[in-house]
This record gives structure tokens, sequence and C-alpha cells, in this order.
């Protein structure tokens, strides 16, 4: 017994801990994070960019993915959208063309054209005639929407119903001598895709 007891305490002891275990990812491609600013280009020429953002949806440590590929957007965003539409021809039922034009040099930018007239001709509100490109038209905006002052209620009211898939700032230009049967939207800035096919143009 005495021989057992000096060899236990002979030897050495052994403190039982748990082994930290870390996890390591790796994500290939091109990648911007946080506030960092970047042209035009820079998206451009990285088209499976993730863009992480600090605009925050669900709380204090969510934060927003989009990537610079077009999605298609998905039933909801659809349903909302043609559900708005809707309601907006049983209130102007007389209403003026809506005529889509994009600033050219970007894919996603026709795709985003292409996927507003569908909303737009399956309603009879307006269509994005093919060749409806520009250069250097309106840099200053993202998306701009020109129109006579008589249809800037329908306008605003237009933007609201296009709002599930479009998400982005509009500039408004009213001018007198715009065709009171027209309107225009401009798209000129860089779209960026979330998961769910919505847009937001910057």
């Amino acid at each position: 017994m005495k021989i057992k007891e000096i060899e236990k305490q002979s030897k050495p002891q052994i403190e039982k801990t748990n082994p930290k275990i870390t996890n390591t990812f790796q994500i290939k491609g091109d990648y911007i994070k946080g506030d960092k600013k970047v042209n035009k280009s820079e998206v451009i020429n990285a088209p499976n960019a993730l863009i992480v953002t600090n605009r925050q949806s669900g709380g204090q440590n969510t934060v927003n993915y989009y990537q610079n590929e077009f999605k298609n957007p998905n039933e909801n965003i659809d349903n909302s959208v043609y559900s708005n539409i809707q309601e907006l021809i049983k209130q102007y039922p007389n209403h003026p063309l809506t005529v889509i034009e994009i600033e050219s040099g970007s894919s996603q930018r026709n795709k985003v054209a292409i996927q507003l007239e569908k909303y737009l001709t399956e309603n009879n509100l307006g269509q994005y005639p093919k060749g409806n490109t520009f250069i250097g038209r309106f840099p200053d905006y993202p998306v701009t929407l020109f129109f006579n002052p008589e249809n800037k209620q329908y306008v605003e009211d237009l933007i609201k119903s296009l709002k599930p898939y479009l998400k982005t700032e509009y500039y408004l230009q009213e001018t007198s001598n715009f065709p009171k049967n027209q309107i225009r939207i401009y798209l000129n800035g860089q779209p960026l895709f979330e998961t769910s096919g919505k847009v937001t143009i910057e």
C-alpha cells in the first residue's frame, strides 16, 4: 500500500481540458467586404463578387449579402408586383406608357430592364424597346424617371408597385414639355441582387 501511495504521488498531474476546435473555411473568388467603396468597373470585372454591406435587416448583428449576378425574382416577388400592378391599373385605367432605357456597358442592367419589361408588357403598361441603350446619359443617378408634372402621382404609385422587385433610390425629373402619354425610366447604376432576386441599383 505504501509503495502504491508513493507511486501515485510521484505521477505528474494531468489537467483535463476540452480541446479547442477551430473550423477553417476556404472561400474562393473575389469578394468585397464592409464599407469599402468600389467603382463600377471593379464590380463589373468581378461578376461573382460577394458584396457584404452593413445594411441590416434583422438585428444588430445581421448583414445582407448581395451578388453582382442576375437572379430571377422568386414567386413571392412576382406575385407581389403583379398584384400591385393590378391595383394600379384599377386606379389609373387611362395611364401613360412607360419606356425603359439603360446605360450601355452592363449585361446585368439589361437583364433588369428585361425583367421590368415583363412586368409592364403583360399588363400593357410599358416596354423596353430593343437597342434602347445609351452612353454617358444622366450619370449622377442610379435610376431616373422623366415625366410630365401631370403624371407625378401616377409615377409615384408605379414606383410603389415595383418596390417588391426594384429596391433603389429614384430621381424624379419633372419636365413640362415631356409628353403626357409617356414616362421614361432610365437605369444607369450598378445592380446588386439578393438571393430572392430582389435588385438594388446603386
